[in-house]
């Protein structure tokens, strides 16, 4: 019997993985160039009032609005929390 047929074929994986970093620097672009155009922009406001524990997360790039309130979400923030399904 010939054993070599039950080996994997290993450039699958590759393909796999090849497919992975496309994914990964099409996203790294598109962050950099949501964070470049759009920094300091509010994009929209949740329907529900957030604590103050949020606002860091939600807010990101609006370090200069001090008493926002917590509901208003940033655009960089809101990239982050698209892609990672928060």
């Amino acid at each position: 019997a010939d054993g070599g047929g039950d080996m994997p074929n290993p450039f699958a994986a590759m393909e796999g993985m090849q497919g992975n970093m496309v994914f990964m620097v099409q996203n790294m672009v598109m962050m950099q160039a949501i964070q470049h155009f759009f920094s300091g922009f509010i994009l929209l406001k949740v329907p529900f009032h957030l604590t103050m524990g949020f606002k860091q997360m939600f807010q990101r790039g609006l370090e200069g609005l001090a008493t926002l309130d917590t509901s208003y979400v940033s655009s960089v923030s809101w990239y982050f929390l698209v892609m990672f399904g928060l």
